[in-house]
């Protein structure tokens, strides 16, 4: 979940699939104690990390249909990984940009401009035809 809306409260959720209610609340994973603190990932030489949201879609019965998801916000594009193929494709659309009518943020007294772009995925169960 994009988390730099008022609101939002942890990065990392998950919704409990066999709820009855029919609109199941956000739960987060692991938990509260791992979403209080906003972090922004290094690898070990201190380097920000440039694939911030990465999806594997393994909900399948046939490992030759797994793919994972990279976000890649600083290029505006997602790379999608098919373990089968051991081959990555990288998708570009305007829409990937951010929204400039929503990227001004004031954090601690501190104005400025988030231009990343895609911040958060998800896939959903796959539905028979």
């Amino acid at each position: 979940m994009v988390r730099w809306k008022s609101g939002v409260a942890a990065s990392l959720n998950y919704l409990d699939l066999d709820s009855e209610d029919q609109s199941p609340k956000v739960t987060p994973y692991p938990g509260w104690e791992a979403n209080t603190i906003l972090l922004m990932p290094t690898d070990d030489t201190e380097s920000l990390l440039k694939y911030n949201s990465t999806i594997v879609d393994s909900n399948r019965s046939e490992y030759d249909k797994t793919y994972a998801y990279l976000a890649d916000s600083g290029t505006y594009t997602f790379i999608v990984y098919s373990f089968h193929d051991n081959r990555s494709y990288r998708i570009a659309r305007h829409y990937f940009h951010f929204d400039p009518l929503q990227g001004d943020f004031n954090v601690g007294g501190v104005n400025f401009q988030w231009t990343d772009g895609i911040f958060g995925m998800t896939t959903r169960p796959t539905i028979a035809e």
